[in-house]
């Protein structure tokens, strides 16, 4: 069932009595001999570029290993670097986070002596010409 509008606009109207025209035989005949030329078209030239272009990535491939392998009897051996041993430090001594919670965790006073003792190890001597951190400080220094 087709749906009919109530209001037709006479220009609707009008378009809908439209009806296309045939295509002239003149027409059919350029189209015809369009499409037996395409067919026509040799291939040769399609084939001489793949062909070439194929040639061309066989020879960049050979050139880019040949540059880049690192011989046949070159063998690349990964060294280490043993780490630093620190002596005299136990494992409640060293500034981490895990020792620092075992100290908290015994009692604050304890805490603050180790951060004491790493301050002492860890910041230049002297006392007053050395520069303090505070967190109060606006840029963090203060001399």
């Amino acid at each position: 069932m087709r749906y009919v509008p109530e209001n037709i606009d006479p220009l609707e109207d009008e378009l809908r009595s439209f009806r296309p025209a045939e295509p002239s035989r003149d027409l059919l005949e350029r189209v015809g001999w369009q499409l037996a030329s395409d067919r026509a078209r040799p291939v040769w030239p399609w084939l001489a570029g793949a062909v070439a272009a194929a040639a061309f990535v066989v020879v960049a491939t050979i050139t880019w290993r040949a540059s880049h392998s690192p011989g046949p009897n070159l063998v690349q051996v990964p060294t280490t670097v043993p780490a630093v041993a620190v002596v005299g430090l136990d494992n409640d001594d060293r500034p981490a986070l895990a020792t620092y919670r075992r100290a908290w965790a015994r009692s604050p006073a304890e805490l603050e002596e180790l951060l004491d003792r790493h301050a002492a190890r860890l910041l230049p001597a002297g006392g007053t010409d050395s520069a303090r951190f505070t967190a109060a400080s606006g840029s963090g220094f203060v001399n």
